[in-house]
């Protein structure tokens, strides 16, 4: 089953980046994760699943998934939007005068 986008009184002080592919403007969605097993301490919670889309060209960030019935938690949105806005370009670049060139391979050479 899939929720949907988040309703809009939960992003009040959520800042989303932008696509790092296409510039894209992104949207936090929510959806049930099939779960095959036994519930945490009987509990009947759904597990569902959190995660960033961009609309325009549907990359998508990490996905975080927790047992709750509600598709607002405000933990899981907290996470799944950590994994989006995380950009780590720092550790595959290298400045050559003052400008940025991937790092791919060793350096000693």
């Amino acid at each position: 089953m899939l929720f949907g986008n988040v309703q809009p009184g939960v992003l009040k002080m959520i800042m989303l980046k932008s696509c790092p592919f296409c510039n894209g403007k992104p949207k936090i969605m929510v959806r049930e994760q099939k779960f095959l097993g036994q519930y945490e301490n009987g509990k009947k919670d759904k597990l569902l699943g959190f995660y960033v889309r961009c609309n325009r060209c549907y990359a998508r960030g990490g996905l975080y998934t927790l047992y709750t019935d509600n598709p607002n938690n405000e933990l899981g949105i907290k996470h799944a939007v950590e994994k989006w806005n995380c950009r780590n370009y720092d550790q595959y670049l290298y400045y050559v005068n003052n400008q940025a060139v991937f790092n791919i391979g060793d350096n000693n050479e």
